[in-house]
């Protein structure tokens, strides 16, 4: 009882403050695209805004809201919380909707790069700080100087939670502007590039490197060639490579630069003593034009990208969708930063492991993950036989993949953010696809198929896409990297939590998403772990027990699910390369829509290993659905957790019934041989066509 009363008694002191001090509440500093200033607790660059008490007494925020809308004040409402004199609080507008004081607080909208009013109110209506539209740039701020009563000033060094004390500027340059779009040409031409104020200068590069007006002698980077595979190998020297800026002052020169001198080509991207894959032959070009504008008293602006290709053939001669990346070289090919070579991770290991030969599980640079692993790069697509650019955005890139991460040439994983300047990639790259909001794309070398087919895992998954269970579109493209050659590469749609609020129309911060035994990708394993262990107490014999099992699970789309898997011979599952996810209920929802009723669900993807990649000859004897129910087991790839829900399932009298007679229909529908080999001789063309990559081994 006297907790009680001393609550309200704080309570009804906090909103006497709050009356009186409201004034000294202040919209502080403002940031409507973070690509990389600060992580929330999820790891996610989210958009912010910062509170600042300038007073000098504390101010309950119980009952304010904040809005991007006049209309809607109190579109989000701060729970119980003090902001002290002196105090900084930051909100992350990421429409995740958190409330809990003790933890980050997150409302339930995002801020548009493009401007939009910010306003706080209090619980009365009173209107107490406002920030009109304003657009801001990747990872530019907007705030006061001083803090909380000052005039507002960019800031191109933002201080989330921290007093605004880095330089001021009073404007954001505009990108300049090029006299030619980005795509293929059939002529030779001179590119002028342009700006809206003549006092700006233009810095611009020609090898995908980011204009710096600290790089016109050039900026180098190391990086090797030569790694100590086997044990006593002697490590490799090292060597230079360099970028460089250039100050716009004329014309520049548009041409066919196919037989220039290979560069970022010429980069070991694996760990082999003497590698055999850098290309013999001069390689076809583009020229990325990269072009940025500074001005003293200015923050620099966002760097406009175009590539140029000119061949001799003298129009697109691709009838694969082109994508061309702009990225900084030494992001990707640095020895100790670079994110595409085995570099100075791998020569660690080998210090550690002086005995061991390298393998596909020895770890590199390339190994590393996460988004402090993340580089800005600029991205261009242009479509099959067509001659100008369709889409062109600024995106974040990392690699994708586990064990295929040692491959010469490597999966691209792609992130559209607003913290880049667009949240979506809006574009239909899949053609029976309507929905074009994606935010993540990836960019696949075919996985374990790199270098045989290029299509296995995309051909398996077309095969089956119409059954009872999500697998990833495809789109072969040609890829150029900084206008270098790159070969094929897969466009693909990476399983998340964003492909689940596209396709399901659901929460994203709402789910469980599960990876391999029970590994939360997002939330949590409670759920799956609680259906796992009433199997386990529970024979599934028994008809009650089944039919509870069926309300936790999606019975048919796990059937269907394992059926494919089994009948492809996929041997690299089901003890990896396995997802499934729910929304989360409170409980089972019969009556709601696919994919909202609160069952287990799961998903196909990497499916490299199907119809016997490493089997040989004899691999269709292979006895998957043995391998797929095997008991016992305690490794890779199928431990005894992997095959637990199958083998128990076909306990069930009605489960094995429907099991056999499902895979009976399936074989002869979906798996019909001339059906299989006419997919297959439609698929073969794109791959024969062209050079699998030239860096394939």
């Amino acid at each position: 009882m006297k907790a009680l009363i001393k609550l309200f008694i704080f309570s009804i002191l906090s909103l006497f403050v709050t009356d009186i001090e409201a004034q000294s509440i202040a919209i502080n500093e403002v940031m409507a695209s973070n690509a990389s200033t600060i992580a929330d607790e999820d790891g996610d660059y989210e958009d912010w805004i910062e509170l600042y008490n300038y007073g000098t007494e504390p101010v309950n925020l119980y009952g304010y809201g904040l809005s991007d809308s006049y209309n809607k004040p109190y579109k989000w409402v701060f729970p119980e919380i003090l902001i002290q004199p002196g105090e900084f609080l930051l909100i992350f507008a990421s429409s995740k909707n958190r409330t809990d004081p003790a933890h980050q607080l997150h409302t339930n909208y995002g801020i548009s790069a493009d401007g939009e009013e910010i306003i706080l109110t209090d619980p009365n209506g009173v209107l107490v700080d406002e920030l009109l539209s304003m657009p801001l740039p990747s990872d530019i701020s907007y705030g006061r100087s001083p803090d909380g009563i000052g005039t507002w000033f960019f800031f191109n060094v933002p201080t989330p939670g921290l007093p605004n004390h880095t330089q001021t500027f009073n404007e954001v340059l505009e990108p300049p502007i090029f006299s030619h779009m980005g795509g293929f040409y059939n002529e030779p031409f001179e590119l002028n590039i342009t700006h809206n104020d003549p006092e700006v200068t233009i810095v611009y590069t020609l090898d995908g490197s980011i204009p710096d007006t600290t790089c016109f002698p050039g900026c180098n980077y190391e990086f090797k060639n030569s790694y100590p595979q086997e044990p006593g190998q002697p490590f490799g020297p090292f060597l230079s490579n360099a970028y460089q800026s250039y100050l716009y002052n004329s014309v520049i020169p548009i041409y066919d630069r196919s037989e220039e001198q290979e560069k970022i080509s010429q980069i070991s991207s694996t760990w082999h003593f003497n590698p055999t894959y850098f290309p013999s032959t001069k390689q076809k070009k583009g020229i990325p034009v990269r072009a940025r504008a500074f001005k003293s008293g200015a923050i620099a602006s966002v760097i406009n990208t175009n590539t140029y290709f000119l061949f001799n053939s003298g129009e697109n001669p691709y009838t694969l969708p082109v994508i061309s990346i702009s990225i900084q070289e030494d992001a990707l090919f640095d020895y100790y930063n670079g994110i595409y070579v085995a570099g100075m991770d791998f020569d660690n290991w080998r210090i550690n492991n002086p005995n061991i030969t390298a393998s596909i599980h020895s770890p590199g640079n390339y190994s590393r993950k996460g988004v402090e692993w993340e580089y800005p790069a600029h991205f261009e697509l242009i479509p099959a036989q067509e001659e100008i650019t369709a889409l062109s955005l600024r995106l974040g890139l990392r690699l994708h993949g586990k064990s295929t991460k040692t491959a010469p040439v490597k999966s691209l994983r792609l992130y559209a953010r607003s913290g880049y300047g667009s949240e979506y990639f809006n574009y239909p790259f899949f053609g029976d696809n309507q929905d074009n909001s994606f935010k993540r794309i990836l960019l696949r070398n075919s996985g374990n198929d790199y270098n045989q087919t290029l299509f296995r895992d995309a051909f398996y998954q077309s095969c089956v896409k119409h059954l009872n269970f999500d697998t990833q579109d495809y789109e072969p493209s040609i890829l150029f990297i900084n206008g270098i050659y790159w070969g094929i590469h897969n466009i693909r749609e990476r399983f998340d939590k964003h492909y689940l609020a596209r396709v399901y129309g659901i929460n994203p911060e709402n789910i469980d998403l599960l990876e391999i035994n029970g590994t939360p990708v997002e939330g949590n394993a409670v759920h799956y772990n609680s259906m796992r262990n009433y199997i386990k107490n529970n024979s599934m014999a028994d008809p009650v027990h089944y039919q509870y099992i069926t309300t936790q699970m999606d019975i048919e789309n796990f059937m269907d699910y394992q059926i494919a898997e089994i009948f492809g011979r996929n041997t690299d599952w089901p003890g990896n390369n396995i997802k499934y996810w729910r929304l989360r209920t409170n409980e089972y929802q019969p009556q709601a829509p696919k994919g909202h009723d609160g069952r287990w669900r799961w998903l196909m993807y990497d499916t490299d290993f199907v119809f016997g990649i490493s089997g040989g000859a004899d691999a269709y004897t292979h006895n998957t659905l043995e391998f797929a129910t095997a008991i016992g087991g305690t490794s890779w790839p199928n431990p005894d957790w992997s095959t637990f829900l199958l083998r128990n399932l076909l306990i069930n009298q009605e489960f094995q019934q429907n099991f056999i007679n499902r895979f009976a229909d399936l074989i002869n529908t979906t798996f019909r041989s001339d059906r299989l080999i006419n997919m297959i001789t439609h698929l073969t063309f794109a791959s024969s066509v062209y050079p699998a990559c030239n860096r394939a081994l």
